[in-house]
């Protein structure tokens, strides 16, 4: 018989797939193979002989894939095992690639999604392998992904005009300034935004939108510290050091980091976040929520709504993205590309919170501005 209910207290949880299929003695073996594989993964999961971690997310990230393995392997051999042999993982292997194997909506997996596959699988092998000294794995197949383009970088006058545009954005006209029918399209917008019915909106709530420092320390302060998606959904009130006008990322939340990170804000960054945090205060949908910024609909930002932001905010601060690839990942890419440029290398590698001086030495190409400006020097 399926286990009904699963305990909402351990570290980690298998999917409901994966836990309805399984009984109570079942699924408390599985659940420890799991919680023993993703421990294993942050402690030493990436070099293993050098007792070398994977961040959380992405041992999370490699875990779900297993989790799905398992699912799909249990489909081909039609029956419940709680191994995955290496005979299961070529299997799926070659379901992925020959087509044979697909997302629920018929559609083939693309070679991204199966190489990820294939490393899930790999990484789950290497754990076996250094648990129980048993064989290393090697998939029969290859899945060439294709490297997608690293986003642009903003150049030092589009990050201005970000900045000047974070402060008009998503402000309305005055109240006294609208004629009836303008009113009525706005409160409908405003209506969708709050949460509120039409009927109930002030006046008040429209002065609001105005006076609200919500996206605008959300924009500024991503400017500044160079955060990441992850990191934007994690961000918490206790992050925010306004008199120090620093950000105290935990290590817990550190994106690719095992250690508290401590980042600068410019002072007038620091004001704008020390008045949203009083804002916040008043606000019904950050009650009982420790999330510095949440969407309208109180969720987390995303990647995909952090990217839709900004692309708005780039439409509207008339930012050219023809020909460019404009991600939330521009952001953090300008603060690599102009710190190296004018504070140096090791500033841009504390700020950006690498760990390896090498992955900050991808922005010492100096900038087609700088270029251009030593060629004004030249003659």
């Amino acid at each position: 018989m399926p286990v009904e209910n699963q305990p909402d207290d351990v570290p980690v949880k298998l999917s409901s797939d994966l836990w309805e299929h399984l009984n109570q003695r079942q699924s408390l073996l599985l659940q420890s193979k799991f919680e023993n594989f993703h421990e294993w993964m942050i402690s030493r999961g990436k070099k293993p002989e050098e007792e070398e971690g994977l961040a959380v997310k992405t041992a999370d990230n490699y875990l779900n894939r297993v989790d799905q393995c398992f699912r799909i392997g249990w489909r081909l051999r039609g029956e419940i095992t709680l191994s995955l042999s290496q005979e299961m993982a070529d299997d799926i292997c070659q379901g992925l690639k020959r087509d044979k194997i697909v997302i629920s909506n018929g559609e083939p997996y693309s070679e991204s999604s199966k190489k990820k596959f294939s490393l899930s699988l790999g990484k789950w092998f290497d754990w076996a392998a250094d648990q129980r000294d048993a064989e290393n794995w090697q998939s029969p197949y290859s899945f060439n992904e294709v490297a997608s383009r690293p986003a642009d970088y903003f150049t030092r006058q589009e990050r201005r005009l970000l900045r000047e545009e974070a402060l008009q954005f998503d402000t309305l006209p005055a109240y006294s300034d609208c004629s009836p029918k303008q009113r009525n399209r706005i409160k409908q917008h405003l209506s969708q935004k709050l949460g509120k019915p039409k009927s109930e909106l002030t006046v008040e709530d429209w002065k609001q939108q105005n006076r609200s420092w919500e996206k605008p320390s959300l924009i500024w302060t991503s400017l500044d510290a160079a955060l990441r998606p992850v990191e934007v959904s994690r961000a918490a009130v206790q992050w925010v050091r306004p008199d120090k006008a620093t950000l105290i990322i935990p290590k817990q939340d550190a994106c690719k980091n095992r250690e508290n990170w401590e980042v600068a804000l410019k002072t007038e960054t620091a004001e704008i976040v020390g008045r949203w945090l009083k804002e916040r205060e008043h606000l019904e949908k950050y009650q009982d929520r420790n999330e510095l910024w949440l969407t309208r609909e109180s969720n987390p930002w995303s990647s995909s709504s952090l990217n839709n932001l900004l692309g708005r905010l780039c439409d509207e601060a008339s930012i050219d993205r023809t020909n460019r690839r404009i991600t939330w990942y521009s952001i953090r890419h300008s603060v690599g590309q102009h710190m190296t440029e004018m504070g140096g290398i090791d500033e841009a590698k504390a700020q950006l919170r690498h760990k390896s001086i090498e992955s900050t030495l991808r922005y010492t190409d100096p900038t087609a501005e700088t270029r251009r400006s030593t060629l004004d020097k030249m003659d």
